[in-house]
Protein backbone atom coordinates (compact mmCIF):
# COMPACT_ATOMS: atom_id res chain seq x y z
CA UNK A 1 0.00 0.00 0.00
CA UNK A 2 1.70 3.28 -1.09
CA UNK A 3 0.09 5.06 1.89
CA UNK A 4 0.72 2.36 4.53
CA UNK A 5 3.78 0.13 4.31
CA UNK A 6 2.35 -2.27 6.92
CA UNK A 7 -0.62 -2.98 4.64
CA UNK A 8 0.44 -5.62 2.08
CA UNK A 9 -1.46 -7.78 -0.41
CA UNK A 10 0.26 -11.01 -1.45
CA UNK A 11 -0.93 -12.78 -4.61
CA UNK A 12 0.31 -16.35 -5.11
CA UNK A 13 -0.76 -19.78 -6.37
CA UNK A 14 -2.76 -20.20 -3.16
CA UNK A 15 -4.89 -17.12 -3.78
CA UNK A 16 -4.61 -13.68 -2.13
CA UNK A 17 -3.59 -12.84 1.46
CA UNK A 18 -3.66 -9.52 3.33
CA UNK A 19 -1.75 -8.13 6.30
CA UNK A 20 -2.17 -4.84 8.17
CA UNK A 21 0.82 -5.24 10.48
CA UNK A 22 3.73 -5.74 8.11
CA UNK A 23 3.37 -9.53 7.86
CA UNK A 24 2.95 -10.51 11.52
CA UNK A 25 -0.60 -11.73 10.80
CA UNK A 26 -2.10 -12.71 7.46
CA UNK A 27 -5.73 -13.05 6.42
CA UNK A 28 -6.50 -15.44 3.56
CA UNK A 29 -9.08 -13.99 1.14
CA UNK A 30 -11.36 -16.97 0.51
CA UNK A 31 -13.89 -15.03 -1.51
CA UNK A 32 -13.78 -16.74 -4.91
CA UNK A 33 -13.56 -20.35 -6.06
CA UNK A 34 -10.07 -20.26 -7.58
CA UNK A 35 -7.81 -23.30 -7.69
CA UNK A 36 -5.28 -24.60 -10.22
CA UNK A 37 -6.29 -28.25 -10.56
CA UNK A 38 -4.16 -30.66 -12.57
CA UNK A 39 -6.41 -33.73 -12.43
CA UNK A 40 -9.93 -34.82 -11.52
CA UNK A 41 -11.65 -38.09 -10.68
CA UNK A 42 -15.01 -39.05 -9.18
CA UNK A 43 -16.25 -41.78 -6.84
CA UNK A 44 -19.60 -43.56 -6.41
CA UNK A 45 -20.79 -42.13 -3.10
CA UNK A 46 -24.27 -40.55 -2.94
CA UNK A 47 -23.82 -37.70 -3.50
CA UNK A 48 -20.58 -38.50 -5.28
CA UNK A 49 -17.29 -36.76 -4.54
CA UNK A 50 -14.87 -35.04 -6.89
CA UNK A 51 -11.15 -35.07 -6.15
CA UNK A 52 -7.86 -33.91 -7.59
CA UNK A 53 -4.55 -32.20 -6.99
CA UNK A 54 -3.65 -28.53 -7.17
CA UNK A 55 -0.59 -26.40 -7.86
CA UNK A 56 1.27 -26.04 -4.54
CA UNK A 57 -1.94 -26.44 -2.55
CA UNK A 58 -2.20 -30.17 -2.11
CA UNK A 59 -4.78 -32.78 -3.00
CA UNK A 60 -8.45 -32.48 -2.13
CA UNK A 61 -11.62 -34.57 -1.94
CA UNK A 62 -15.02 -32.96 -1.64
CA UNK A 63 -18.73 -33.36 -2.38
CA UNK A 64 -20.27 -32.63 -5.76
CA UNK A 65 -23.19 -31.40 -3.65
CA UNK A 66 -24.34 -31.87 -0.07
CA UNK A 67 -27.43 -31.67 2.12
CA UNK A 68 -26.69 -28.15 3.38
CA UNK A 69 -29.28 -25.59 2.39
CA UNK A 70 -26.54 -22.94 2.59
CA UNK A 71 -24.31 -24.72 0.06
CA UNK A 72 -20.86 -26.32 -0.11
CA UNK A 73 -18.13 -24.55 1.88
CA UNK A 74 -14.32 -24.96 1.89
CA UNK A 75 -14.66 -26.76 5.23
CA UNK A 76 -16.61 -29.53 3.48
CA UNK A 77 -13.43 -30.58 1.66
CA UNK A 78 -10.90 -33.12 2.92
CA UNK A 79 -7.23 -32.19 2.56
CA UNK A 80 -4.87 -35.00 1.61
CA UNK A 81 -1.38 -34.09 2.92
CA UNK A 82 0.72 -33.13 -0.08
CA UNK A 83 2.57 -30.19 -1.64
CA UNK A 84 1.93 -29.83 -5.33
CA UNK A 85 -0.98 -32.22 -5.90
CA UNK A 86 -1.84 -34.33 -8.92
CA UNK A 87 -3.64 -37.66 -9.33
CA UNK A 88 -6.26 -38.54 -6.70
CA UNK A 89 -8.19 -41.80 -7.22
CA UNK A 90 -10.50 -43.73 -4.92
CA UNK A 91 -11.13 -47.47 -4.71
CA UNK A 92 -14.81 -48.04 -5.53
CA UNK A 93 -14.87 -51.49 -3.91
CA UNK A 94 -13.04 -50.40 -0.76
CA UNK A 95 -13.82 -46.67 -0.58
CA UNK A 96 -11.75 -46.22 2.57
CA UNK A 97 -8.71 -46.32 0.27
CA UNK A 98 -7.75 -43.15 -1.58
CA UNK A 99 -4.52 -42.80 -3.56
CA UNK A 100 -2.88 -39.41 -4.11
CA UNK A 101 0.49 -37.87 -4.92
CA UNK A 102 2.82 -34.93 -4.86
CA UNK A 103 5.41 -34.16 -7.51
CA UNK A 104 7.79 -36.72 -8.99
CA UNK A 105 5.84 -39.80 -7.98
CA UNK A 106 5.66 -39.11 -4.23
CA UNK A 107 2.43 -41.07 -4.04
CA UNK A 108 0.62 -42.48 -1.03
CA UNK A 109 -2.39 -44.54 -0.03
CA UNK A 110 -4.57 -43.19 2.78
CA UNK A 111 -7.21 -45.08 4.72
CA UNK A 112 -9.90 -42.44 5.21
CA UNK A 113 -11.43 -44.38 8.13
CA UNK A 114 -8.28 -44.97 10.20
CA UNK A 115 -5.83 -42.36 8.93
CA UNK A 116 -3.26 -45.08 8.14
CA UNK A 117 -0.97 -43.96 5.30
CA UNK A 118 1.70 -45.82 3.32
CA UNK A 119 4.13 -44.80 0.60
CA UNK A 120 3.04 -45.98 -2.83
CA UNK A 121 5.72 -45.22 -5.39
CA UNK A 122 8.11 -47.90 -6.64
CA UNK A 123 11.78 -46.95 -6.09
CA UNK A 124 14.96 -48.87 -6.84
CA UNK A 125 16.15 -51.27 -4.16
CA UNK A 126 19.63 -51.04 -2.62
CA UNK A 127 20.66 -53.98 -4.79
CA UNK A 128 19.40 -52.29 -7.95
CA UNK A 129 21.21 -49.07 -7.09
CA UNK A 130 24.43 -50.99 -6.35
CA UNK A 131 24.10 -52.70 -9.72
CA UNK A 132 23.91 -49.28 -11.42
CA UNK A 133 20.29 -49.46 -12.49
CA UNK A 134 19.04 -46.00 -13.59
CA UNK A 135 16.88 -44.27 -11.01
CA UNK A 136 13.11 -44.29 -11.43
CA UNK A 137 12.11 -41.11 -13.23
CA UNK A 138 8.65 -39.86 -12.29
CA UNK A 139 6.94 -36.97 -14.05
CA UNK A 140 5.81 -33.86 -12.21
CA UNK A 141 2.31 -35.31 -12.74
CA UNK A 142 2.89 -39.09 -12.71
CA UNK A 143 0.00 -41.48 -13.39
CA UNK A 144 -1.72 -43.46 -10.65
CA UNK A 145 -4.29 -45.75 -12.29
CA UNK A 146 -6.67 -48.31 -10.80
CA UNK A 147 -7.62 -51.21 -13.03
CA UNK A 148 -11.18 -50.72 -14.36
CA UNK A 149 -11.69 -54.45 -13.78
CA UNK A 150 -10.38 -54.64 -10.18
CA UNK A 151 -9.52 -51.49 -8.21
CA UNK A 152 -7.23 -53.52 -5.97
CA UNK A 153 -4.82 -53.61 -8.91
CA UNK A 154 -2.84 -50.35 -8.88
CA UNK A 155 -0.46 -48.99 -11.53
CA UNK A 156 2.12 -46.24 -11.08
CA UNK A 157 4.37 -45.05 -13.89
CA UNK A 158 7.96 -43.82 -14.03
CA UNK A 159 9.83 -44.61 -17.25
CA UNK A 160 8.44 -48.06 -16.45
CA UNK A 161 4.95 -49.30 -15.60
CA UNK A 162 4.74 -50.80 -12.10
CA UNK A 163 1.83 -52.89 -10.86
CA UNK A 164 0.59 -54.01 -7.44
CA UNK A 165 -2.20 -56.56 -7.13
CA UNK A 166 -2.65 -55.75 -3.44
CA UNK A 167 -3.73 -52.10 -3.17
CA UNK A 168 -0.12 -50.92 -3.37
CA UNK A 169 0.97 -52.72 -0.20
CA UNK A 170 4.74 -52.69 0.43
CA UNK A 171 6.73 -55.43 -1.34
CA UNK A 172 3.89 -56.15 -3.78
CA UNK A 173 5.14 -54.05 -6.68
CA UNK A 174 6.15 -55.71 -9.95
CA UNK A 175 7.65 -53.87 -12.93
CA UNK A 176 5.71 -54.95 -16.03
CA UNK A 177 7.47 -52.94 -18.73
CA UNK A 178 10.92 -51.99 -19.95
CA UNK A 179 11.88 -48.33 -20.20
CA UNK A 180 9.10 -47.15 -22.53
CA UNK A 181 10.70 -43.78 -23.34
CA UNK A 182 13.23 -42.98 -26.06
CA UNK A 183 15.81 -42.82 -23.23
CA UNK A 184 17.96 -40.21 -24.98
CA UNK A 185 20.81 -39.77 -22.51
CA UNK A 186 21.76 -36.20 -23.42
CA UNK A 187 18.18 -34.97 -23.06
CA UNK A 188 17.84 -36.69 -19.70
CA UNK A 189 21.05 -34.97 -18.53
CA UNK A 190 19.75 -31.62 -19.78
CA UNK A 191 16.50 -32.13 -17.90
CA UNK A 192 18.43 -32.52 -14.63
CA UNK A 193 19.31 -28.81 -14.89
CA UNK A 194 15.59 -28.03 -14.53
CA UNK A 195 13.01 -28.88 -11.90
CA UNK A 196 11.40 -31.45 -14.21
CA UNK A 197 11.94 -35.08 -15.13
CA UNK A 198 12.09 -36.17 -18.77
CA UNK A 199 11.74 -39.39 -20.79
CA UNK A 200 8.94 -40.81 -18.63
CA UNK A 201 5.49 -42.34 -19.00
CA UNK A 202 3.05 -39.45 -18.76
CA UNK A 203 -0.23 -41.20 -19.59
CA UNK A 204 -1.33 -44.79 -19.02
CA UNK A 205 -4.64 -46.67 -19.33
CA UNK A 206 -5.97 -50.21 -19.32
CA UNK A 207 -8.73 -51.23 -21.71
CA UNK A 208 -12.12 -51.06 -19.95
CA UNK A 209 -13.22 -54.03 -22.08
CA UNK A 210 -10.39 -56.54 -21.80
CA UNK A 211 -7.96 -56.83 -18.87
CA UNK A 212 -4.28 -56.71 -19.74
CA UNK A 213 -4.50 -54.44 -22.78
CA UNK A 214 -2.32 -51.48 -21.82
CA UNK A 215 -1.69 -48.19 -23.62
CA UNK A 216 1.11 -45.84 -22.53
CA UNK A 217 2.42 -42.52 -23.84
CA UNK A 218 5.66 -40.77 -22.93
CA UNK A 219 6.62 -37.12 -22.76
CA UNK A 220 9.30 -37.69 -25.44
CA UNK A 221 6.80 -38.96 -27.99
CA UNK A 222 6.57 -42.74 -27.67
CA UNK A 223 3.23 -44.52 -27.94
CA UNK A 224 3.41 -48.04 -26.52
CA UNK A 225 0.95 -50.96 -26.48
CA UNK A 226 0.84 -54.27 -24.63
CA UNK A 227 -1.89 -56.82 -25.35
CA UNK A 228 -0.64 -59.52 -22.98
CA UNK A 229 -0.61 -57.89 -19.56
CA UNK A 230 2.80 -56.25 -19.96
CA UNK A 231 4.76 -59.36 -20.99
CA UNK A 232 5.60 -57.76 -24.36
CA UNK A 233 5.30 -54.18 -25.60
CA UNK A 234 4.94 -52.76 -29.11
CA UNK A 235 6.56 -49.37 -29.72
CA UNK A 236 4.08 -47.97 -32.21
CA UNK A 237 6.14 -44.80 -32.70
CA UNK A 238 9.27 -46.82 -33.56
CA UNK A 239 7.19 -48.85 -35.98
CA UNK A 240 6.27 -45.61 -37.73
CA UNK A 241 9.63 -43.75 -37.69
CA UNK A 242 13.29 -44.65 -38.02
CA UNK A 243 15.88 -43.76 -35.34
CA UNK A 244 16.41 -40.30 -36.84
CA UNK A 245 12.71 -39.48 -36.71
CA UNK A 246 12.04 -39.92 -40.43
CA UNK A 247 8.73 -41.56 -41.38
CA UNK A 248 9.09 -45.08 -42.70
CA UNK A 249 7.78 -45.93 -46.15
CA UNK A 250 4.30 -47.23 -46.89
CA UNK A 251 2.75 -45.99 -43.63
CA UNK A 252 -1.02 -46.18 -44.06
CA UNK A 253 -3.39 -43.64 -42.52
CA UNK A 254 -2.48 -40.48 -40.63
CA UNK A 255 1.04 -39.97 -39.32
CA UNK A 256 1.23 -39.67 -35.52
CA UNK A 257 3.93 -37.27 -34.20
CA UNK A 258 7.44 -38.50 -33.51
CA UNK A 259 8.62 -36.28 -30.67
CA UNK A 260 5.60 -34.38 -29.31
CA UNK A 261 4.44 -34.96 -25.77
CA UNK A 262 1.89 -37.80 -25.63
CA UNK A 263 -0.53 -36.27 -23.12
CA UNK A 264 -3.42 -38.75 -23.15
CA UNK A 265 -4.34 -42.29 -24.15
CA UNK A 266 -8.05 -43.15 -23.91
CA UNK A 267 -8.96 -46.74 -24.84
CA UNK A 268 -12.59 -47.12 -25.87
CA UNK A 269 -15.19 -48.69 -23.60
CA UNK A 270 -17.18 -49.72 -26.69
CA UNK A 271 -14.54 -51.38 -28.90
CA UNK A 272 -11.37 -53.03 -27.58
CA UNK A 273 -9.42 -52.22 -30.78
CA UNK A 274 -10.14 -48.48 -30.54
CA UNK A 275 -8.01 -45.97 -28.65
CA UNK A 276 -7.88 -42.17 -28.75
CA UNK A 277 -4.45 -40.54 -28.46
CA UNK A 278 -3.64 -36.85 -27.86
CA UNK A 279 -0.28 -35.10 -28.18
CA UNK A 280 0.90 -31.60 -27.38
CA UNK A 281 3.69 -29.59 -28.97
CA UNK A 282 3.12 -26.61 -26.70
CA UNK A 283 6.04 -27.22 -24.39
CA UNK A 284 8.33 -29.21 -26.68
CA UNK A 285 7.95 -27.12 -29.86
CA UNK A 286 6.12 -23.93 -28.79
CA UNK A 287 3.05 -24.92 -30.85
CA UNK A 288 -0.67 -24.48 -30.41
CA UNK A 289 -1.34 -27.21 -32.97
CA UNK A 290 -4.05 -29.76 -32.09
CA UNK A 291 -2.70 -33.32 -32.28
CA UNK A 292 -5.58 -35.75 -31.88
CA UNK A 293 -5.82 -39.26 -33.34
CA UNK A 294 -7.83 -42.45 -33.14
CA UNK A 295 -6.84 -46.00 -34.02
CA UNK A 296 -9.53 -48.60 -34.64
CA UNK A 297 -7.17 -51.52 -35.29
CA UNK A 298 -4.93 -51.66 -32.20
CA UNK A 299 -2.42 -49.11 -33.42
CA UNK A 300 -1.84 -50.41 -36.95
CA UNK A 301 -3.31 -47.28 -38.54
CA UNK A 302 -4.47 -43.89 -37.26
CA UNK A 303 -7.01 -41.24 -38.26
CA UNK A 304 -6.49 -37.53 -37.59
CA UNK A 305 -9.57 -36.18 -35.76
CA UNK A 306 -8.14 -32.78 -34.79
CA UNK A 307 -10.66 -30.94 -36.95
CA UNK A 308 -8.04 -28.39 -38.00
CA UNK A 309 -8.11 -26.68 -34.61
CA UNK A 310 -5.12 -24.71 -33.32
CA UNK A 311 -5.59 -25.61 -29.69
CA UNK A 312 -3.40 -27.70 -27.33
CA UNK A 313 -5.27 -30.75 -26.04
CA UNK A 314 -5.06 -31.91 -22.41
CA UNK A 315 -7.65 -34.69 -22.23
CA UNK A 316 -10.18 -36.62 -24.30
CA UNK A 317 -13.02 -38.71 -22.88
CA UNK A 318 -15.53 -40.99 -24.57
CA UNK A 319 -19.20 -40.94 -23.61
CA UNK A 320 -19.95 -44.12 -21.62
CA UNK A 321 -23.28 -44.69 -23.37
CA UNK A 322 -22.79 -43.36 -26.91
CA UNK A 323 -19.50 -44.09 -28.74
CA UNK A 324 -20.19 -41.29 -31.22
CA UNK A 325 -19.82 -38.62 -28.53
CA UNK A 326 -16.40 -37.39 -27.42
CA UNK A 327 -15.43 -34.67 -24.94
CA UNK A 328 -12.25 -32.62 -25.32
CA UNK A 329 -10.44 -30.52 -22.69
CA UNK A 330 -8.10 -27.92 -24.19
CA UNK A 331 -6.16 -24.79 -23.37
CA UNK A 332 -8.99 -22.81 -24.96
CA UNK A 333 -12.13 -24.39 -23.56
CA UNK A 334 -14.29 -27.47 -23.58
CA UNK A 335 -15.40 -29.09 -26.85
CA UNK A 336 -17.73 -31.93 -27.84
CA UNK A 337 -18.09 -34.06 -30.96
CA UNK A 338 -21.25 -35.94 -31.92
CA UNK A 339 -19.63 -37.86 -34.81
CA UNK A 340 -16.52 -39.50 -33.29
CA UNK A 341 -14.30 -36.51 -33.86
CA UNK A 342 -15.19 -35.57 -37.42
CA UNK A 343 -16.49 -32.22 -36.18
CA UNK A 344 -15.97 -30.33 -32.91
CA UNK A 345 -18.08 -27.58 -31.35
CA UNK A 346 -17.56 -25.54 -28.21
CA UNK A 347 -19.55 -27.23 -25.48
CA UNK A 348 -20.58 -24.31 -23.31
CA UNK A 349 -20.99 -20.56 -23.48
CA UNK A 350 -20.85 -20.22 -19.69
CA UNK A 351 -17.61 -22.10 -18.90
CA UNK A 352 -14.78 -19.73 -17.93
CA UNK A 353 -12.09 -18.91 -20.47
CA UNK A 354 -9.39 -20.88 -18.66
CA UNK A 355 -7.28 -23.98 -19.31
CA UNK A 356 -9.22 -27.24 -19.05
CA UNK A 357 -6.76 -29.81 -17.69
CA UNK A 358 -8.67 -33.04 -17.11
CA UNK A 359 -12.15 -34.62 -17.18
CA UNK A 360 -13.94 -37.54 -15.52
CA UNK A 361 -17.39 -38.96 -16.23
CA UNK A 362 -19.64 -39.98 -13.34
CA UNK A 363 -21.52 -42.72 -15.18
CA UNK A 364 -24.39 -43.22 -12.73
CA UNK A 365 -25.38 -39.54 -12.75
CA UNK A 366 -24.15 -38.82 -16.30
CA UNK A 367 -22.15 -35.83 -15.10
CA UNK A 368 -18.86 -34.59 -16.55
CA UNK A 369 -16.44 -33.26 -13.92
CA UNK A 370 -13.82 -30.85 -15.29
CA UNK A 371 -10.57 -29.73 -13.66
CA UNK A 372 -9.64 -26.19 -14.67
CA UNK A 373 -6.27 -24.57 -14.08
CA UNK A 374 -7.46 -21.50 -12.23
CA UNK A 375 -11.18 -21.77 -11.56
CA UNK A 376 -11.40 -25.05 -9.66
CA UNK A 377 -13.82 -27.83 -10.62
CA UNK A 378 -16.87 -27.53 -12.82
CA UNK A 379 -19.63 -30.13 -13.21
CA UNK A 380 -21.54 -30.42 -16.47
CA UNK A 381 -24.84 -32.26 -16.92
CA UNK A 382 -24.36 -34.50 -19.98
CA UNK A 383 -27.57 -36.48 -19.38
CA UNK A 384 -29.34 -35.97 -22.72
CA UNK A 385 -26.25 -35.96 -24.93
CA UNK A 386 -26.25 -39.75 -25.29
CA UNK A 387 -29.35 -39.39 -27.48
CA UNK A 388 -27.89 -36.70 -29.73
CA UNK A 389 -28.22 -38.56 -33.04
CA UNK A 390 -29.18 -37.54 -36.54
CA UNK A 391 -32.42 -39.53 -36.28
CA UNK A 392 -33.52 -37.63 -33.15
CA UNK A 393 -33.11 -34.23 -34.76
CA UNK A 394 -34.93 -35.27 -37.92
CA UNK A 395 -38.08 -35.87 -35.83
CA UNK A 396 -40.64 -33.13 -35.28
CA UNK A 397 -40.17 -33.38 -31.51
CA UNK A 398 -38.34 -35.51 -28.98
CA UNK A 399 -38.42 -35.94 -25.20
CA UNK A 400 -35.06 -37.18 -23.94
CA UNK A 401 -34.66 -39.90 -21.32
CA UNK A 402 -35.15 -38.50 -17.82
CA UNK A 403 -32.38 -39.01 -15.30
CA UNK A 404 -33.29 -40.67 -12.02
CA UNK A 405 -34.12 -37.96 -9.49
CA UNK A 406 -33.16 -38.02 -5.80
CA UNK A 407 -35.30 -36.32 -3.16
CA UNK A 408 -32.29 -34.94 -1.33
CA UNK A 409 -33.08 -34.10 2.29
CA UNK A 410 -31.60 -30.64 2.74
CA UNK A 411 -31.49 -31.05 6.50
CA UNK A 412 -28.17 -29.40 7.34
CA UNK A 413 -27.93 -25.77 8.47
CA UNK A 414 -24.16 -25.39 8.83
CA UNK A 415 -22.03 -22.55 7.53
CA UNK A 416 -21.81 -18.80 7.44
CA UNK A 417 -24.60 -16.47 6.47
CA UNK A 418 -22.80 -13.11 6.43
CA UNK A 419 -19.38 -11.94 5.34
CA UNK A 420 -17.10 -12.65 2.39
CA UNK A 421 -16.35 -16.30 1.72
CA UNK A 422 -16.32 -18.78 -1.14
CA UNK A 423 -19.16 -21.24 -1.40
CA UNK A 424 -21.05 -23.11 -4.09
CA UNK A 425 -24.84 -23.29 -4.03
CA UNK A 426 -26.30 -26.77 -4.31
CA UNK A 427 -28.39 -27.70 -7.33
CA UNK A 428 -32.11 -27.53 -6.70
CA UNK A 429 -33.95 -30.71 -5.71
CA UNK A 430 -35.85 -31.23 -8.91
CA UNK A 431 -36.32 -33.36 -11.99
CA UNK A 432 -35.08 -31.89 -15.26
CA UNK A 433 -36.77 -32.58 -18.59
CA UNK A 434 -34.92 -32.01 -21.87
CA UNK A 435 -36.81 -31.87 -25.14
CA UNK A 436 -36.44 -30.81 -28.76
CA UNK A 437 -38.88 -29.11 -31.12
CA UNK A 438 -38.05 -28.99 -34.82
CA UNK A 439 -40.66 -26.28 -35.38
CA UNK A 440 -42.26 -23.78 -33.00
CA UNK A 441 -45.68 -24.53 -31.55
CA UNK A 442 -48.31 -22.35 -29.91
CA UNK A 443 -47.86 -23.96 -26.51
CA UNK A 444 -45.95 -26.82 -24.91
CA UNK A 445 -46.38 -28.61 -21.61
CA UNK A 446 -44.73 -31.35 -19.59
CA UNK A 447 -47.41 -33.46 -17.90
CA UNK A 448 -46.43 -35.71 -14.99
CA UNK A 449 -48.74 -38.63 -14.11
CA UNK A 450 -48.54 -41.56 -11.74
CA UNK A 451 -48.62 -45.11 -13.09
CA UNK A 452 -52.41 -45.22 -12.74
CA UNK A 453 -52.71 -42.26 -15.09
CA UNK A 454 -53.62 -39.64 -12.48
CA UNK A 455 -52.22 -36.21 -13.25
CA UNK A 456 -49.67 -35.05 -10.67
CA UNK A 457 -48.58 -31.75 -12.21
CA UNK A 458 -48.78 -29.89 -15.49
CA UNK A 459 -45.84 -27.61 -16.34
CA UNK A 460 -46.13 -24.97 -19.04
CA UNK A 461 -42.86 -24.65 -20.93
CA UNK A 462 -41.14 -23.16 -23.98
CA UNK A 463 -42.76 -23.88 -27.35
CA UNK A 464 -40.07 -22.27 -29.54
CA UNK A 465 -38.05 -24.38 -31.95
CA UNK A 466 -34.79 -25.88 -30.70
CA UNK A 467 -33.50 -27.55 -27.54
CA UNK A 468 -35.08 -26.76 -24.18
CA UNK A 469 -35.12 -27.84 -20.56
CA UNK A 470 -37.81 -27.61 -17.93
CA UNK A 471 -37.43 -28.41 -14.24
CA UNK A 472 -40.00 -29.72 -11.76
CA UNK A 473 -39.65 -29.31 -7.99
CA UNK A 474 -41.22 -32.74 -7.30
CA UNK A 475 -44.35 -31.15 -5.87
CA UNK A 476 -47.92 -31.92 -6.76
CA UNK A 477 -49.92 -29.22 -8.46
CA UNK A 478 -50.83 -26.45 -6.04
CA UNK A 479 -54.34 -25.70 -4.90
CA UNK A 480 -56.27 -22.43 -4.88
CA UNK A 481 -56.83 -21.13 -1.36
CA UNK A 482 -58.77 -17.92 -1.48
CA UNK A 483 -56.72 -15.39 -3.40
CA UNK A 484 -53.53 -17.41 -2.88
CA UNK A 485 -52.22 -20.58 -4.45
CA UNK A 486 -50.89 -23.08 -1.94
CA UNK A 487 -47.78 -25.12 -2.70
CA UNK A 488 -48.46 -28.76 -3.42
CA UNK A 489 -46.90 -31.52 -1.35
CA UNK A 490 -43.76 -33.38 -2.38
CA UNK A 491 -44.56 -36.56 -4.26
CA UNK A 492 -43.55 -39.88 -2.70
CA UNK A 493 -40.68 -41.88 -4.16
CA UNK A 494 -41.76 -44.09 -7.02
CA UNK A 495 -42.07 -44.34 -10.78
CA UNK A 496 -43.96 -41.72 -12.77
CA UNK A 497 -44.67 -40.94 -16.39
CA UNK A 498 -43.75 -37.62 -18.00
CA UNK A 499 -45.33 -36.63 -21.31
CA UNK A 500 -44.40 -33.86 -23.71
CA UNK A 501 -47.53 -32.22 -25.15
CA UNK A 502 -47.34 -29.70 -28.00
CA UNK A 503 -50.50 -27.82 -29.02
CA UNK A 504 -52.57 -30.29 -27.05
CA UNK A 505 -51.07 -33.36 -28.75
CA UNK A 506 -49.04 -35.90 -26.79
CA UNK A 507 -45.67 -36.28 -28.53
CA UNK A 508 -43.71 -38.65 -26.27
CA UNK A 509 -43.83 -40.30 -22.85
CA UNK A 510 -40.80 -41.21 -20.72
CA UNK A 511 -40.33 -42.90 -17.34
CA UNK A 512 -39.31 -40.79 -14.37
CA UNK A 513 -37.93 -42.56 -11.31
CA UNK A 514 -37.92 -40.64 -8.04
CA UNK A 515 -35.97 -42.15 -5.13
CA UNK A 516 -35.58 -41.16 -1.50
CA UNK A 517 -32.36 -39.74 -0.12
CA UNK A 518 -30.36 -42.78 1.11
CA UNK A 519 -29.96 -40.94 4.45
Amino acid sequence: DPFDSDHILNGNDGGVSETWDGGKHWSQKETISAQQFYDVSVDNDMPYNVMGGTQDNGCWLGPSQNRNSSGVFPADWTYLPSGDGFYVVRDWWNPEYVYFESQFGSSRRLNLDTGEMISLSKRNTDEERAAGKPAQRYQWDAPIVLSPHNPGIVYVCSQHVHMSKSHGDPDTWVTISPDLSKNEKWKIEESKKTNLQYAVVYTFAESPIKPGIYWAGTDDGNLQLSTDGGTTWQNITARTYDEKGNPKKNIKGALIPYDRWCVRVCPSAHDEKTCYVAYSGYRTHNEDTTYLFVTRDMGKTFEDISGGMNNPVNDIEEDPDNPDILYLATDYGLFVSFDRGQNWVEMSESMPDVIMMDMAVQKRERDLAVATYGRGFYIVDIGPLKEFTKEVFEKDAHLFDIERTVKWNMLERRGQSYGEFARVTNPSVEAVFYYYLKNAGKNAEIVVRDLEGNEVNRLRTNAAEGLHSKSWNLRKEGEEEGRRRRWGRLVPAGVYKAALEVDGKEIAVKKLEVIDDPK
